[in-house]
């Protein structure tokens, strides 16, 4: 009896540590919906409180739809996506967030992480996307994308409401597919940057990437810094060095919105805020593995008792 107790009580904590270690995700974005739907009206996940996603065409055709969901390695991964699966026109979508996320992720002398997979075209036949076009962008700022980029293959063109301030990261094109690459953007009073070196970027081709990106709030007056990391394996964490580091000075206690933009069959998932970097890989627990056969355990000898 003593033995089915221990074997019980360590399961249960084990249980209950594993659910702790991911307690700080603020923000989550799974896409959780209806595969083919438009996404404009859709609203689930964590930290949006009753908030939907907004879609605008911005160029009146194809907004971002529901696609498959796309997984990585041992990263944890659920729904579907955000994609594009036509390139005609441009769209964007863009949902608020909730007032309690707010507050955790933007006071000043902090630090937050998000990360997100990005898939530069999920469609390269005769609807699917064009190099010199993807320019496909995801940003955390105060104000909604209206535009994607058009005809610039540095998405320079991509545009934010209301003169906004916003960081995030974003595809740029190439001549070819294997040129495609994913840079650092931010805003600020509604114009954009995106660093405009190799120093900002990373060749990527036409494959999925995992980008995990740390953001160093600090007081108005001093550069808050974003710095990007592209993520191999979720396991390992992160790589040794960041591909980007951008700086500016907003106030980033108005951010409430998340934004995303595209022009050509750009897909984006599992979009992921917290306030540790556990909590935007997360990755199933070796703790798992040993639950399983605690509870085994537990099983067989309350079977033997009885």
């Amino acid at each position: 009896m003593k033995l089915l107790h221990t074997l019980t009580a360590a399961a249960t904590s084990l249980l209950l540590a594993s659910q702790s270690s991911q307690a700080a995700l603020t923000l989550y974005e799974g896409f959780e919906y209806t595969s083919g739907d438009d996404l404009d009206g859709n609203g689930s996940g964590i930290g949006f409180g009753s908030n939907l996603w907004t879609g605008l065409n911005s160029s009146g055709t194809n907004p971002h739809s529901v696609g498959s969901g796309l997984s990585f390695g041992s990263l944890e991964v659920t729904g579907g996506s955000a994609e594009r699966d036509i390139r005609n026109g441009r769209s964007t979508a863009t949902r608020l967030i909730a007032a309690s996320s707010v507050t955790d992720l933007t006071a000043d002398n902090t630090t937050i992480w998000f990360s997100v997979l990005m898939d530069p075209t999920i469609n390269t036949a005769t609807t699917g996307g064009q190099p010199a076009n993807t320019y496909g962008t995801l940003i955390f700022g105060n104000a909604g994308l209206t535009d994607s980029s058009s005809g610039t293959q540095n998405g320079a063109g991509t545009t934010i409401a209301n003169s906004g301030d916003a960081v995030g990261v974003g595809f740029f094109g190439n001549t070819t597919f294997a040129g495609v690459g994913i840079q650092g953007v931010t805003f600020s009073d509604g114009t954009i940057d995106q660093g405009n070196g190799a120093s900002n970027a990373i060749t990527t081709g036409d494959s999925l990437s995992l980008i995990v990106g740390r953001i160093d709030w600090a007081a108005d007056g001093s550069n808050d810094t974003i710095t990007l990391y592209d993520v191999t394996d979720p396991a390992a964490g992160l790589p040794g060095t960041a591909f980007s580091t951008m700086t500016l000075d907003v106030d980033q206690t108005t951010f409430d919105t998340i934004s995303i933009s595209g022009g050509q069959t750009e897909a984006f998932d599992e979009i992921r805020f917290g306030t540790e970097l556990a909590d935007v890989i997360p990755v199933p627990e070796p703790s798992s593995s040993l639950l399983l056969g605690l509870g085994s355990a537990a099983l067989l000898l309350r079977r033997k008792r009885a």
